[in-house]
């Protein structure tokens, strides 16, 4: 049997990249009409609380996950590459 692990990084921090890429990814999916205002709103809140260290990694980490459930994971892959392409190259 033959399994695959896909995983994301973001840097919320800064501390690789000049942008914050959790939020700089939640404004493109806004930005094309995949997340709703509250959805963003939501999100954005959760990465505030992170960044004050309210919420740790593991929690903030499992809030945003739970969003993704039932997506096709050649979709998601898809969507990750063209953001990346847009808004993360050359940063």
């Amino acid at each position: 049997m033959t399994t695959s692990t896909i995983g994301a990084f973001f840097d919320m921090d800064r501390t690789l990249l000049s942008i914050d890429t959790g939020t700089s990814w939640m404004r493109w999916l806004y930005g094309r009409g995949e997340l709703s205002r509250a959805g963003l709103a939501r999100a954005l809140w959760w990465s505030a609380l992170y960044k004050a260290a309210v919420l740790d990694r593991e929690a903030l980490a499992t809030r945003l996950v739970a969003d993704l459930a039932g997506q096709a994971e050649a979709d998601m892959i898809a969507r990750c590459v063209e953001w990346h392409r847009d808004c993360v190259d050359g940063t």
